[in-house]
């Protein structure tokens, strides 16, 4: 038997091709997240960005629900810090300002 070789991991230069690339590993990630959602119970939400900056995402129950509860907290493991619901474009300026793993911090009101 031939060994197998490893296919380097680099930007597609072709933007068409990138397209194509980026739409069907985009339906398989999404179908790899619902199959994981059906076999275990779990819930799942995934968040991906096209090479054109639309954001599209998948979610069982929804994407949205999913993220406001693990953005509050509930994502399960309990213990966690309630905060309020934000959304997906304040969710994606907190992950930039490099406190992603940080609980975002709260504004006292007066």
């Amino acid at each position: 038997m031939a060994k197998r070789r490893r296919t380097e991991i680099a930007r597609i230069a072709d933007p068409a091709a990138r397209l194509v690339t980026y739409s069907k590993r985009r339906k398989g990630l999404f179908n790899k997240a619902s199959e994981l959602s059906r076999l275990c119970g779990a819930r799942v939400a995934v968040v991906v960005f096209s090479p054109a900056g639309k954001p599209c995402s998948f979610g069982d129950p929804s994407a949205d629900e999913i993220i406001s509860d693990y953005l509050r907290g509930g994502g399960g493991g309990g213990g966690g810090e309630v905060m309020p619901p934000m959304g997906l474009t304040q969710w994606a300026e907190w992950v930039q300002t490099g406190d992603a793993l940080a609980p975002p911090r709260r504004t006292s009101s007066p």
